[in-house]
């Protein structure tokens, strides 16, 4: 599938990327280890450093990784809010047999292609409490890909929302806020304690008679309860976003584990 983009297009992507990146100093990539105390997975971030530790342009999202004795941990946070609820965050670990991946959350219907008129289904998930899934692949106690969010497998996730910004609450910015806690015993991690690993967003496979992603119209109402058209830069910011939601995104990295402070 092909879109057209225009240099204005292109020009503006890179610089809201660019800007968050460089109004914050973060690398594209983590650099430190972190060690982990008093980790809840309930995707709201609380025992985790401000501001995480990177921010990535390709993938649109900030993230640290960090570790106990036991788990190896990760937090995201992203405004492709329509992107990780359709298809995930998904933590991969390279292994030299088979990788370790995990994702969360699990949303059957980003697989358009497969799943027609997900709509309809009133087993399409909604709302962010209906991601009661995480799909995992590469641990032997696995049977089923398919696991529920509480598990007997010690892996551990949680999914929040935040909004951030000024003027009226509908022009704040919503960001998913995002945790993953995966044993590492599952890891296989060698003598030196590196791991290297991926962090994808598969967005959603669109159906086989998806026209493309036309830029959005409309209005939204301020708190005075004027309505007001969109602004041609909130236009441009959905525009993209939309766009990004049928182009998976990866990166990659080496973390080195963390040890307990004295």
């Amino acid at each position: 599938m092909q879109y057209k983009l225009t240099l204005f297009t292109i020009m503006f992507a890179g610089m809201l990327t660019q800007g968050y990146a460089q109004k914050n100093k973060l690398p594209q990539v983590q650099q430190t280890s972190i060690w982990m105390e008093g980790f809840e997975a309930d995707g709201k971030l609380d025992e985790w450093q401000q501001p995480l530790q990177a921010y990535n342009d390709d993938t649109h999202i900030a993230y640290s990784l960090a570790n106990d004795d036991q788990y190896l941990y990760l937090a995201v946070k992203s405004d492709r809010t329509s992107k990780i609820f359709t298809g995930g965050i998904t933590l991969e670990m390279v292994k030299d047999d088979e990788n370790v991946a995990v994702t969360y959350p699990y949303n059957f219907s980003y697989n358009k292609r497969k799943h027609r008129n997900t709509g309809l289904n009133p087993n399409t998930p909604k709302k962010i409490s209906d991601l009661t899934e995480i799909e995992a692949y590469g641990i032997p106690d696995i049977k089923t890909n398919i696991i529920p969010l509480l598990n007997e497998y010690g892996l551990q996730a949680g999914l929040y929302y935040v909004k951030e910004g000024e003027g009226d609450e509908e022009e704040k910015e919503v960001f998913y806020t995002v945790e993953i806690a995966v044993p590492i015993q599952y890891l296989q991690i060698t003598g030196s304690k590196e791991l290297n690993y991926r962090i994808r967003l598969r967005g959603e496979i669109p159906s086989p008679d998806f026209e493309g992603v036309k830029k959005p119209q409309g209005f939204h109402f301020k708190s005075d309860g004027s309505m007001v058209p969109f602004s041609q830069a909130l236009i441009e910011k959905m525009y993209q976003k939309h766009l990004d939601l049928y182009n998976p995104t990866e990166l990659k990295g080496t973390y080195r584990l963390a040890t307990k402070p004295d």
